[in-house]
């Protein structure tokens, strides 16, 4: 469902495994070279995988979006027919023929989304720096830096959860405007602790 679109929890599951990954390697450039291998793989075989279907309909290929919904059809074992496929295709054709194809990148300045788009990259690149900061300061944590590293992302786990639940009933502005808030104050009550006792 979109709802779920901005959960991200594959960042964690991915996070949650660097530590275990830099543990048993312990060197920096196998630790890179073990981290690339899944991009790799992808890049190998990106040629086997077909083009979105709804992409296709936005371009007008039609064809070509019902040969791979048929081939999908088949491969799950459902029994759809050409004519019932068709069908879906024109449904979901509908909403893109009366919507305005000429939006490009540079309505986000038009005046209405100006403001709007400066602030959400300040917020953006605001975060960006804090949550790398954060995490590259979990070794100056006391204890095991591997398991200091994993626990920081392991808190991420009920953060998104809550965050979700947040966005559902209290919207997107205000739970953004929150959280927020929330994690500048814990960032600032960082500082008052003694050098020792971080």
């Amino acid at each position: 469902a979109p709802y779920y679109c901005g959960t991200y929890l594959t960042w964690i599951a991915g996070a949650l495994h660097l530590p275990l990954i830099a543990w048993w390697l312990r060197d920096w450039i196998w630790i890179e070279f073990v981290l690339i291998l899944p991009s790799v793989v992808v890049l190998a075989t990106w040629w086997l995988l077909p083009e979105s279907p709804r992409w296709l309909l936005t371009q007008g290929k039609t064809e070509e979006a019902l040969k791979i919904l048929s081939k999908a059809a088949k491969r799950n074992g459902l029994e759809i027919s050409d004519i019932k496929l068709k069908e879906m295709v024109i449904k979901l054709k509908q909403p893109n023929d009366t919507e305005n194809t000429g939006i490009n990148v540079l309505d986000l300045f038009k005046s209405e989304l100006r403001l709007r788009t400066f602030v959400l990259w300040f917020i953006w690149c605001a975060t960006a720096f804090v949550y790398y900061g954060i995490s590259y300061n979990t070794n100056e944590l006391a204890g095991d830096p591997f398991v200091n590293f994993a626990l920081s992302f392991a808190m991420e786990i009920p953060v998104t959860i809550l965050a979700l639940i947040a966005i559902q009933y209290k919207g997107r502005r205000m739970s953004l405007a929150v959280s927020l808030l929330f994690a500048g104050v814990a960032c600032l009550l960082v500082y008052p602790i003694p050098e020792g006792k971080k």
